[in-house]
């Protein structure tokens, strides 16, 4: 019990300084950069109001730099939205990976693979961190698979067994060089990926990681059941 509950803190932690972050975020960057663009947009229409435009140039310019900065508040708001805790109580664990996914579809409606979602067992009666980490992790395969794999087909199977909780998220893109000690992550910039190799540690779970290039990736977690998770039955 004390293991257990010092993991919940330590995870606790994590996702209030993620929300401290969203919340940071939105009130300073985003709302600079809806200021800046609503002030280019002013001085575009007051460049194209002048019956003599001072320079030729000087127009597409500014609709170019409007592009920009609506395309970087687009990304940090898409970073802001999967900073935010997931809302468990409201959509359980396979309503919050529904609601992600279809966020995900939003921003790369383009380049979205086919996703099948298989859940099997009681995953909603798990404890809050354990779904947590279980969410965190499918998140960034997800956004993995969909942002830089070029996959045209993703699978996610979350399975409560007697005594862990087996999460494994396949995709046929692209792949990528998986480090010989995935500790190594952080120093290749894979923070994402970093990220959950260390909340799965904590949680006193594996995390595997398989790909080929050319030939798809594989994430695996298998994370144990504390005595709390092991108190409820699984369905």
């Amino acid at each position: 019990h004390n293991l257990s509950q010092m993991q919940a803190r330590l995870l606790g932690s994590r996702e209030e300084e993620r929300l401290h972050l969203a919340r940071e975020l939105s009130d300073g960057p985003v709302r600079s950069l809806g200021k800046i663009s609503a002030a280019l947009a002013a001085l575009l229409r007051a460049f194209e109001a002048q019956p003599q435009p001072p320079a030729a140039s000087l127009g597409p310019s500014l609709q170019g730099l409007r592009r920009e900065v609506v395309e970087v508040t687009r990304q940090l708001r898409g970073a802001i939205s999967e900073l935010r805790p997931a809302d468990f109580d409201d959509l359980g664990l396979e309503g919050a990976l529904e609601g992600y996914l279809a966020k995900l579809g939003k921003r790369y409606p383009d380049a979205a693979p086919a996703v099948a979602l298989r859940l099997e067992g009681d995953l909603d009666g798990l404890s809050t961190p354990l779904k947590l980490c279980v969410f965190r992790a499918a998140q960034e395969a997800l956004a993995n698979a969909f942002e830089h794999a070029g996959a045209a087909r993703v699978s996610l199977r979350l399975e409560r067994r007697e005594r862990e909780v087996l999460l494994v998220v396949e995709d046929d893109g692209r792949g990528f060089e998986v480090p010989p000690d995935l500790r190594l992550l952080l120093g290749e910039n894979r923070f994402g990926l970093a990220g959950v190799h260390e909340r799965v540690s904590l949680m006193g779970g594996l995390l595997s990681l398989r790909s080929q290039l050319g030939l798809g990736s594989e994430l695996s977690a298998t994370l144990p059941l504390s005595e709390d998770d092991r108190d409820v039955n699984p369905a």
